[in-house]
């Protein structure tokens, strides 16, 4: 049954006068995924030696975080749209806090790969929520311009978290970076419980069939419209391109270029820094053009830049200043794409808001888990691997455009 759409501003949500913080509460809920990738990224190495592997096979467990995301976004869909998106969320965020003491006891890499897996689950089942919340309250143009400021904090994420897990693992060790997660998923459990609103209302919950039957109702309608699962997979592959280098980076900056964490650190931040910058300036371009234009160009310029990189890597010798420009650019394009592409998504199914997101958020999150995988099981030992996976997402995610088409009545065409 479709619900009455509240429009959000900058005002009170449903009376419980949260929506100033609103903003603030998604967005620190966002971090959570790449504090779960990025901050530990640093300690590969010293992870693997702990428990005796190699590095290929400590990076599975950056493979298996990004599988449970999608997985835990699956599941906890149809939860969220049944049950409403804060129990949902708390629930998740118990979840990742509890899989987040196995892996502080955890004593081998198969125990750490599968509390990782866990982790992940339990952080899909919270983060669906985001854009649920956002399908709930804003427009088209307006979930775009919120979407872009969530990826905005978590472009701050992926930038400091390096910086952060660099930082615990040379004082305290590998293990001091998943006490740190711990604490801020003790500290996210809180923030939801005392400031997040419902945003489905009580009328429109005990409408819903059960989950089950929700799941497969709610699934079905979004996988049944062609137009707009064009969107999902061109965030799904865009998405890829950062997955590729979130699982690769370690290989990429420490193996390959013989740089230690500091170093490391500081160009994992790069990323981050070119996502927030791209986000600002998506921002801004979203006042005069609508989403699905920018989405459009956004995609052909980070098909240049994957295109640039592979060309760099199989014709000369790798430089470390273009390879990482060049990874920068397309992360950077990465946050723009996302944002609209989701946004133009989500406009489709006003009445099954978490379920698309779901939908949307299972198929980026496993796609990115598959992928990763498939890098540490093919992997030839050179950046080809990296710049040719890099490519094939980039042009896929340009090409599945040409599937996608706006809603009509969300913006000019």
């Amino acid at each position: 049954m479709s619900q009455p759409r509240p429009t959000l501003r900058t005002g009170p949500v449903g009376g419980m006068g949260t929506g100033a913080a609103l903003p603030v509460v998604l967005a620190l809920l966002s971090v959570f995924a790449p504090l779960g990738t990025n901050a530990y990224l640093p300690a590969l190495s010293e992870i693997g030696g702990a428990f005796g592997v190699d590095l290929p096979r400590i990076q599975l467990s950056v493979a298996v975080f990004l599988l449970g995301l999608g997985l835990g976004q699956f599941c906890g869909a149809p939860a969220s749209d049944r049950h409403g998106r804060r129990p949902t969320a708390l629930a998740g965020t118990a979840i990742a806090a509890a899989s987040t003491v196995g892996i502080l006891l955890c004593r081998s890499a198969d125990q750490f790969i599968a509390l990782r897996l866990a982790q992940g689950f339990g952080g899909g089942v919270a983060v669906v929520n985001i854009g649920a919340v956002v399908g709930d309250l804003f427009d088209t143009p307006g979930a775009a311009r919120m979407l872009s400021v969530v990826g905005l904090v978590q472009a701050v994420a992926r930038l400091a978290a390096p910086f952060v897990g660099a930082a615990l693992l040379a004082a305290f060790g590998w293990r001091s970076i998943f006490g740190a997660l711990l604490a801020y998923c003790a500290f996210l459990g809180l923030l939801l419980w005392l400031k997040l609103p419902e945003t489905v209302p009580p009328a429109g919950r005990a409408g819903r069939p059960s989950i089950v039957r929700s799941a497969i109702r709610g699934y079905g309608r979004v996988l049944g419209r062609t137009r707009a699962l064009g969107y999902a997979a061109c965030l799904c592959f865009s998405s890829g391109c950062l997955f590729v280098v979130v699982t690769d980076a370690a290989f990429i900056y420490m193996d390959w270029f013989g740089l230690g964490a500091g170093a490391f650190g500081g160009l994992l931040a790069l990323n981050g820094a070119a996502m927030a910058l791209c986000t600002i300036l998506n921002v801004r371009l979203l006042d005069r053009h609508p989403a699905h234009r920018i989405v459009r160009i956004a995609c052909g310029a980070q098909c240049l830049a994957a295109g640039a990189l592979l060309g760099h890597v199989a014709l000369a010798t790798p430089s470390l200043p273009l390879v990482s420009a060049l990874i920068a650019a397309s992360m950077g394009l990465a946050g723009v794409i996302i944002a609209n592409a989701g946004a133009c998504f989500l406009a489709y199914f006003p009445d099954f808001r978490a379920t698309a997101a779901g939908v949307a958020g299972s198929i980026q999150f496993v796609a990115g888990g598959v992928l990763g995988t498939a890098l540490s099981v093919l992997h030839t030992g050179t950046l080809a691997t990296t710049a040719i996976g890099f490519t094939l997402c980039a042009c896929a995610a340009a090409a599945a455009l040409t599937y996608a088409k706006p809603r009509a009545g969300i913006g000019p065409a």
